[in-house]
This record gives C-alpha cells, structure tokens and sequence, in this order.
C-alpha cells in the first residue's frame, strides 16, 4: 500500500504529504535495522518485506512454522517456543489499563503458562532474575496491579515442611476469562 494509506490507516495527521514522509522515515529505519526489505515494483508501491524480528536479515517465518522445522530436523528449538498474546489485549483495552510493571509481569505469566493445562504458576526469584532480567520491585507491582484489576489471583502453597517450619511460595492463577471481559473503570 501506499505510505499515504498506512498513514491515515494508523491516524497520522496530513497523511497525504507529513504522514507519507514519516511512513517512508520509519520503513527506512526498520531497514537499516535488518526487520524489513524493501522490492521496487514499477507502477506500483514499493513492497515492503518482513524478515526475522532478531534483525539478522534472514526471511521472516512464522513462529509455528519455524519451531515445527526444528522439531522436524530434531533440532533444538527452546528459543523458539512462543506464547500466544490474548487478542483481548488489545481490544478490550487491557493495553491501556495496564501500567508497565503489569505488561512485564503479564508477559511472564502468558510465558509461563504456554503449554500448560494447570493454572499453578510461579517462577523462583533467581529463575526472574536470570531469565526476565526484572527487578523484584517490578514483579512485585506487576504482580500487586494484575491481582488489583482481578487478572491475577495469588496464593500461598507449602513448599517445603522442616520440623518447626514450612516454606511458602506464591503461586499465581491466572484468570483468562477476566481479560475477556471489559477493562475495569
């Protein structure tokens, strides 16, 4: 399409001429970058190409289809796996509800949670550490504002049982059903 197009289809103002050039400064940026490719196509507009979203210029595939090549070759494919983000995100308008300690700590649920049929989610301090790079200040708001807006309900489960104590961890449910459900006022 025509950057004009893309420029009124994401809101731009005067997208007939400043959006047009913002359009054209922000595919050649996603070029320099290695995420996109450009085709001249004459008489027509320029197609725009996606490649792998690592920047490393190889074709873009499909995260489903890239894991299944792996797994087809036997092949290690552990950094490939992927989550699925709940459309309603996005539409119900969770996406603006949401501050950013509870998208990082959303992102790490949704994480979590791929490929699971229970509900018992937790991740060890050291584990969010080393994996997520998240301060425990942020997983510690996240978490509070997920329980706050009903996405998240935590609870407390032994863990270990010693003759005078037991251990305890948080563990976290997290409830689908209420992200398909309008943002909270």
């Amino acid at each position: 399409m025509p950057g004009r197009i893309w420029a009124e289809l994401i809101g731009l103002p005067d997208p007939g001429r400043r959006g047009t050039h913002r359009i054209s400064a922000a595919t050649r940026q996603l070029k320099k970058q290695n995420f996109v490719t450009t085709r001249s196509r004459p008489g027509e507009p320029t197609e725009i190409v996606l490649l792998n979203e690592t920047g490393s210029g190889e074709p873009y595939t499909s995260p489903g289809q890239r894991v299944a090549q792996l797994a087809r070759a036997e092949e290690d494919f552990e950094r490939d796996r992927y989550f699925r983000v709940p459309k309603e995100f996005w539409t119900n308008g969770w996406v603006a509800v949401l501050d950013g300690p509870a998208v990082a700590m959303l992102l790490v649920l949704l994480s979590l949670a791929a490929g699971r049929s229970d509900n018992d989610l937790w991740i060890a301090p050291e584990v969010a550490d080393r994996r997520f790079h998240l301060s425990a200040e942020t997983r510690k708001k996240g978490f509070d504002r997920l329980r706050d807006v009903g996405l998240v309900t935590v609870h407390r489960r032994p863990v270990t049982r010693q003759l005078d104590s037991t251990r305890h961890r948080n563990v976290y449910d997290f409830n689908r059903e209420v992200m398909t459900e309008s943002v909270p006022k």
